[in-house]
């Protein structure tokens, strides 16, 4: 705190060094350019135009940091800008890859269904090929069968007339005999 006293001013030694120091002024640093003729009216000066002095010098030093903050929001906000569009074409490529995800899934369902449509039309297809070749087993059995009838049939019909004609010779041969 500075305290006026009779055109003296008082303060505390870490005001004015914190005062410095956001000026540019630091312990680190002991080298430092002045122009010539500054240190003798720096010497000459009043101890208030040193504090106007110190004032301005730390008024100057904070216009700057404000400008270089300011500056450094500025780039901020670009930046916030590009990564929101970065983010926009991002999240248009999640949804792209979340559909893709979808798609394939759905094909690799839809071939896994066509798969097993497969299997089961390849099963009834050799069971119909073992029917149709048992059917056709069966009509050869059945023209075989036809034709043993028949072979019978006439052999049946040739004893029937063999018969016929034994019983015609007897009853010729019996009429004969009486």
């Amino acid at each position: 705190m500075i305290k006026k006293k009779k055109e003296m001013y008082h303060c505390r030694i870490t005001e004015v060094v914190n005062l410095l120091e956001s000026a540019g002024f630091s312990h680190s640093n002991p080298y430092y350019v002045v122009q010539q003729g500054k240190i003798a009216s720096l010497t000459l000066m009043k101890d208030s135009e040193r504090l106007d002095l110190l004032k301005e010098i730390g008024g100057n030093k904070r216009n700057q940091i404000i400008q270089v903050v300011q500056e450094r929001l500025r780039e901020l906000d670009e930046e916030k800008a590009e990564l929101k569009k970065h983010q926009q074409q991002l999240d248009k490529q999640r949804k792209s890859l979340e559909y893709t995800t979808i798609y394939d899934k759905e094909v690799n369902g839809a071939r896994s269904e066509l798969a097993e449509v497969d299997e089961e039309r390849n099963a009834i297809s050799e069971e119909l090929i073992r029917k149709y070749n048992l059917s056709v087993e069966g009509e050869e059995e059945v023209k075989k069968l036809d034709k043993s009838y028949k072979d019978v049939t006439r052999e049946v019909q040739g004893l029937s007339r063999e018969k016929r004609g034994y019983r015609e010779a007897a009853h010729k041969s019996y009429k004969k005999a009486h």
